[in-house]
């Protein structure tokens, strides 16, 4: 019987892309319907949803307010004598012409009495702040003056951020108290510590200070005691911080912050700063703390001294008037010369960009008001600051004062202020209930309607309650009875809306499929945190035994916040595990302090005592709901009212519900509790029953070992619970999945990709290879934020020139113009700089001006990658290539090399390496099993939870498959050891190469590390047969062989690939938000009927944004035509409820008789324009924007080559680069030495390449060339490339890189362009376009299924 053929499938997904390949054992691609069964998937990377969701809450938001001040005046209704007063207030965006009937003609918006209309108003009461000031003092015969306060108070209410009453949230004790807390759980040594009682001192001089912040920091810091010493400078970053000052996260929090730059919270929007939490975790909290007392200081200055809002407001307005007078009179006194052009200049000129007239967003009054584009007061007092200095005003007093406050930044401020949005609404209530009290006293008969006012301000909708109807409501109610402020708790059940919350917001357990995961601070996930941490701690280089783990777990973690490893070490002292006089090295973690807390277990023992132990012990979940609660809900009175209910005779816990109410946990993990401490898992050595729990703390294997650990049954035991699942994979499961919408599109693409080719090949894969692009996207240095070079001479000014001679020499090379972060990415550079320019090993001197010559020196991998591939700086070190040729595979270090030890000692002291640098270095104990085996464990585990999430997924589809997890690091030393280049700047085809190779280099690895290092013993030697430079060099039984890579390398340089595009119509968004006025590219009004239906009058919205295209047929002068037209986002809506509605949107914008012939034409759509295929992008007038969807088939060694210039021209931006140069050298494999250059007859030869792809004349078996004739802007682009030759031999070889690189732009299938000027094009070359008008064209539509496999063309 023939033997079956295997299937192997391998996936690469990415944010934009997915590649696909399926082979058979030997590496062969597998052949369905005439093609070979590999594939590329190109789709636009999803956006998050916080874009629509910000929308959906500023909408939200409008309308509540609108219906607040709805139900007021349906309050004040009844005792309005005026009435026309609402009518002509509801009419007061219009034009006197627009307004309503009764209205018609009429200026006056507020009043028209014959002795009191708006000006009287104005006059009286320039602001609406001195009529709430006024209404506070005394009463008034006229209530619509109180309405019109009520109005602004109950339209702006202020924030709802903290409890209690005004006199409360302006007590900045509790924000110090608070600060100190979050201090004690945030440093396990050096504890920063504040003096409450100086809190009302430390305020008052924040709100004196208006001199330099440098200033304002020194006498806070002399206020406080702060010393000079380890605590005194994290003292000194939380003072910067709260005094509004820049701060650096790494000095605050250590080293895990040190690529974070300095920045203030003045710099900071509210919403920038709580996406900060996703990047600073649990250490958020003390920087919320810290910013808690920057926003109190920045409310409390709002006041200035005064008593309430109103009376700092009216302060405001008159420092303003005063300051326009001051600036005025002294522009008129010194260039009265000039025939007032400087006035008009500052203060009427609206060419300008940031004068006053910017400042103030318009000029003029009544209806000579012009509105213009504001700007920030900083450009503001800029422009005035550069307006004044242009005059000699030494010695003049007037202008010293107003020079002065521009520097306090306190000169022309405005009442309306971004600072405003601190103010708490108790502020406002405070002066709502004044004025109220004033308004019954005025008029008596509003008593009962006035106790409706104060309720109706406070009325807030919970956000667990969401939205009250529609298709997305979850709120539970009571009774059908219509919801108002004043009913709201009798009608909605908030426990019950809060647990439909709760289930709707739960993330699903990674591992167990449907299951609720626990809090991030749950005591049991932080357990499982702590112990999954410290189970790999060494000591010495030993692994730390299970007694002792235990004892620290015990005696710090459970008593400490945070846990240092000077703690650890001092417990492993007094502990005898080293001997007496002997140091501790701790390894076996992440550089720095391990980050695991029992933070939640510390905070709650301290309330509640020993009841947490009791509570834990019995088996009880009162701390877990507790902390469960707090999780769900930023509502303490919620959180609060579950407590007492549940636990409210619970005499543990009732007397302490105040300070339970407090707490504060965040964030949910990745894991179930059912996963955690609910599972059964079998010993096989012992038959004993456990759960994960158990075995952390009984072990020293951490959660990823118990998974791949033979000894324990805990993969099958997972797999036993997600059976029943199996067949349930739809969208709606990827949509659960806890990743970013980018990475879960790739994820749904790459499942219907594996479902046709298995439906196709008629069976599932045997095995499975998987590699998923990390949650961020970011690769290697695109995510750096911080500059190299800063933080090397910050670092070597703590270096004494005692211990290094040379430092101030070394200072100076550094500090050179020559040496730019840019050049310090260069991996030598950096290494050399931060080995303060000595070989790491020998400790000789490095020339700096030899660094590159690999005949000299070489970059080690401290652990050789022989037995690990660790690629980070962490393992590797700039050392002379004699040096390093002496240790070759050795490790730890062989004798004579361990003499440097006072240089890394030293090295590490001053922070220039980090603690896995220096733990590698200065290992002297053998290797042992354990090491081996945990090197093994590596190439096998990963940690990335969304490649987790895809294997569960798979598995679930497709039981009977062996999944494995594909390394990129792998792939990537596959390619460099055969040198099969990728080069993205070419073409997207290396996404299927990247999946095919997937398949090999998985295959290998996960046949090679299936078993432990035992298999590995030949005659009582370990590792002899295991070394990962050599694993493609010898046989793998059923994976590798002498004739693979003859095979690999055939498949890998093909082109036989499909390529195809994910398409989709738009929806969310109209048009962008922002409304434009007397602008003639306006496309939509702002509403659909009534006057603001008037786009001259009213503006209105431009750039609609296209939901999809149709090709319609029209009667034109010469007949019928046909045209691809874009239908917006807002027709497609409206054509839910009127069918004919995008049709009458045609006839509306000038088509005659319209007749749909393609109803819907998907955005990015392939299609055929006289043979040249592209994809529909957008609409630019009458021109159709298309993306060129032909790819340019590249060999390996154009790939190559292509690859080198883009690293040439990312050398090219140093200004110290020889930009003349005839010949560039450079070196694609370092270890091999070899060299590509980079000269003139190379690029002829690269250009006449890419040229030739225009030629009509050429190969006619070509079906490249000819997709490249059928639209005139392919032609074009053409013809400037071969009238641009001569041009392009003339230039320079770097210009020509240049050019090369800009060509290579027009040939990718996105909407990149091409600057071709330096050979006669334009600057956005090769944009490709085409008439809509598609009557006489050989225009079809062409539909593919997502690995191309099944093609429909519709010729239209």
């Amino acid at each position: 019987m023939e033997k079956e053929q295997k299937f192997y499938l391998g996936l690469d997904i990415g944010t934009n892309s997915v590649g696909i390949a399926c082979t058979d054992e030997n590496y062969n691609l597998l052949r369905v319907k005439g093609k070979d069964c590999w594939a590329v998937r190109l789709f636009d990377e999803a956006q998050t949803a916080a874009d629509r969701r910000a929308a959906r809450t500023a909408r939200r938001r409008l309308q509540r307010r609108r219906y607040r001040i709805n139900q007021l005046q349906g309050l004040f209704a009844p005792f309005m004598q005026d009435n026309l007063f609402f009518l002509r207030l509801n009419n007061s965006q219009f034009f006197a012409d627009d307004k309503a009937g009764e209205l018609d003609g009429d200026v006056n918006n507020l009043f028209a009495d014959s002795g009191f209309t708006d000006r009287n108003f104005h006059e009286k009461y320039p602001t609406i702040y001195h009529l709430r000031f006024a209404l506070q003092q005394s009463p008034v015969d006229d209530i619509r003056l109180y309405y019109l306060a009520l109005h602004h108070i109950i339209k702006y209410r202020g924030h709802f951020l903290y409890d209690g009453n005004v006199s409360e949230v302006r007590d900045v004790h509790k924000l110090f108290d608070a600060l100190n807390t979050v201090c004690e759980n945030t440093f396990a040594e050096n504890t920063p510590h504040f003096d409450i009682e100086k809190a009302d001192e430390a305020k008052d001089m924040l709100l004196r200070s208006k001199g330099k912040l440098k200033d304002t920091v020194k006498s806070i810091k002399q206020l406080f005691s702060v010393q000079n010493d380890d605590c005194g400078k994290i003292r000194t970053e939380i003072i910067n911080g709260f005094c509004g000052a820049k701060f650096s996260p790494e000095k605050l929090l250590g080293d895990a912050y040190s690529e974070e730059k300095s920045f203030a919270f003045r710099d900071v929007e509210e919403d920038a700063f709580e996406a900060m939490q996703s990047t600073y975790g649990d250490d958020f909290a003390l920087l919320k703390a810290m910013r808690e007392i920057y926003n109190f200081v920045t409310f409390e200055r709002l006041f200035n001294g005064q008593p309430n809002i109103s009376s700092a407001m009216i302060a405001v307005y008159d420092k303003h008037k005063s300051d326009l007078k001051k600036l005025k009179g002294f522009i008129k006194k010194n260039y009265d010369s000039d025939g007032g052009k400087k006035c008009r200049e500052m203060f009427s000129d609206v060419t300008q960009k940031a004068n006053y007239v910017n400042y103030v967003g318009h000029v003029g009054y009544g209806k000579s008001r012009k509105c213009v584009k504001t700007c920030d007061y900083d450009s503001f007092i800029a422009y005035v600051k550069k307006f004044l200095m242009d005059g000699n005003f030494a010695h003049d007093e007037t202008y010293d004062e107003i020079m002065a406050e521009i520097e306090a930044k306190t000169f022309l401020p405005k009442i309306l202020h971004s600072d405003n949005g601190l103010v708490p609404h108790q502020v406002n209530e405070d002066e709502l209930v004044k004025i109220v009290a004033q308004m019954v006293r005025a008029f008596p008969e509003t008593a009962q309607m006035a106790s409706k006012i104060l309720p109706l301000f406070l009325f807030r909708i919970p956000y667990y309650v969401g939205p009250l109807v529609g298709s997305n409501s979850w709120a539970v109610r009571k009774s059908d009875e219509k919801i108002t402020p004043w009913n709201f708790r009798d009608v909605v059940d908030e426990a019950a809306s809060n647990e439909e919350f709760m289930h709707r917001m739960t993330n699903k357990c990674t591992y167990l499929h449907g299951v609720d995961v626990l809090p991030k601070c749950s005591i049991a996930y932080q357990k499982f945190n702590t112990l999954n941490q410290i189970n790999k701690l060494k000591v010495n280089d030993c692994a730390i035994s299970v007694p002792l783990k235990q004892k620290i777990f015990a005696e710090l973690f459970l008593v400490k916040p945070r846990v240092s490893d000077k703690m650890i070490a001092s417990l492993i002292v007094r502990e005898g595990a080293v001997a007496p006089g002997d140091s501790v090295v701790l390894s076996g973690k992440d550089g720095g302090d391990i980050k695991a807390s029992m933070s939640s277990y510390i905070q709650l023992k301290r309330i509640l005592g020993d009841f947490v132990d009791y509570d834990l012990a019995s088996g009880g979940n009162v701390c877990e709901n507790i902390i469960l609660w707090h999780t769900l809900n930023t509502d303490k009175r919620l959180v609060e009212d579950l407590i007492v209910k549940n636990y409210g005779d619970n005499p543990a816990v009732a007397p302490y519900v105040k300070q339970l109410k407090g707490l504060v946990f965040n964030d949910f993990g990745k894991l179930s509790g059912r996963l955690l401490t609910e599972l059964g898992v079998v010993d096989k050595q012992t038959g004993e029953l456990c759960t994960v729990t158990d075995l952390l703390w009984n072990t020293n294997e951490n959660f990823n070992e118990l998974m791949f650990d033979k000894r324990y049954n805990l993969e099958e035991v997972i797999a036993a619970e997600n059976e029943d699942d199996n067949d349930k994979v739809d969208y709606r499961e990827v949509q659960k999945l806890y990743v970013s919408p980018a990475v879960r599109r790739g994820i749904w693409q790459s499942l219907q990709m594996v479902d046709e080719y298995v439906a196709a090949l008629g069976k599932e894969p045997d095995k499975v290879f998987v590699e998923v692009i990390r949650e961020e996207g970011v690769k290697g240095d695109k995510g750096r934020t911080h500059s190299r070079k800063k933080q090397l001479l910050e670092k070597y000014k703590n270096i004494d020139p005692k211990d290094v001679e040379n430092i101030d020499e070394l200072t100076g090379e550094l500090n050179s113009d020559k040496i730019s972060d840019m050049r310090l990415r260069q991996e030598r550079l950096y290494l050399y700089f931060r080995q303060l320019g000595r070989c790491m090993y020998s400790g000789e001197p490095i020339d700096l001006d030899h660094i590159n010559d690999s005949k000299l020196y070489d970059v080690d991998h401290i652990l050789p990658r022989s037995y690990i591939k660790d690629d980070s700086l962490d393992n590797k070190v700039l050392v002379l290539r004699s040096k390093n040729a002496e240790k070759s595979d050795t490790y730890p270090l062989p004798l004579g090399f361990t003499n440097q030890q006072g240089w890394w000692k030293m090295l590490r002291a001053k922070d220039l390496i980090s603690s896995g640098t220096y733990d590698r270095l200065m290992r002297t104990a053998p290797l042992t099993d354990d090491d081996y085996n945990d090197f093994i464990n590596r190439q096998k585990v990963i940690t990335d939870q969304t490649s987790k999430a895809v294997i569960e997924l798979l598995k679930r589809k497709y039981p009977g498959a062996t999944l494995v997890y594909s390394k990129a690091v792998n792939v990537a030393d596959f390619k460099s050891k055969f040198d099969l280049y990728k080069c993205r700047e070419t073409n997207d085809l290396h996404h299927a190469r990247d999946a095919y190779l997937n398949v090999v280099v998985g295959n290998v690895y996960s046949t090679v590390f299936g078993v432990r290092i035992e298999t590995y013993v030949k005659d009582g030697e370990k590792w002899k047969t295991y070394n990962l430079k050599k694993m493609f060099t010898r046989d793998v039984p059923g994976a590798w062989n002498e004739n693979s890579i003859r095979t690999v390398k055939g498949v890998y340089n093909s082109s036989s690939m499909c390529v195809t595009r994910y398409a989709y119509c738009n929806k969310g968004a109209f048009y962008k938000q922002t409304v434009y006025s007397g602008n003639e590219n306006i496309t939509a009004p702002r509403k659909g009927k009534g006057p603001l239906a008037n786009m001259e009058r009213y503006g209105g919205y431009m750039t609609q944004s296209t939901a999809y295209f149709a090709i319609v047929e029209s009667q034109g002068k010469k007949g019928r035509i046909k045209t691809i037209e874009a239908v917006p986002v807002m027709v497609d809506y409206q054509s839910r409820n009127d069918p004919d509605r995008v049709v009458k949107y045609f006839e509306e914008n000038g088509l005659v008789d319209v007749k749909l012939i393609v109803p819907k034409v998907k955005v990015r759509q392939l299609v055929s324009y006289n043979g040249s295929w592209v994809y529909l992008a957008s609409i630019t007038g009458n021109r159709i924007g298309v993306y060129n969807a032909t790819e340019l088939f590249t060999s390996n060694k154009i790939d190559m080559y292509v690859k080198q210039f883009v690293k040439l021209l990312e050398m090219a931006k140093n200004p110290m680069f020889d930009v003349n140069c005839e010949k560039y050298e450079l070196t694609p494999n370092r270890e091999r030495g070899e060299k590509i250059t980079i000269d003139r007859d190379s690029n002829i030869k690269l250009y006449d390449f890419l040229l030739k792809k225009f030629d009509s004349e050429g190969d006619a078996k070509n079906k490249i060339n000819k997709r490249f004739q059928g639209i005139s802007s392919y032609l074009a682009f053409g013809q400037n490339l071969k009238s641009g030759r001569e041009k392009f031999v003339s230039l320079t070889v770097l210009q020509q890189v240049n050019v090369l690189s800009q060509v290579m732009k027009f040939f990718r299938c996105n909407a990149d362009t091409a600057d071709i000027e330096l050979i006669g094009g334009s600057k956005g070359s090769g944009k490709i376009l085409f008439n809509q008008n598609i009557t006489d064209v050989d225009f079809r539509i062409i539909s593919q299924s997502p690995c191309g496999l099944t093609v429909h063309v519709k010729r239209v």
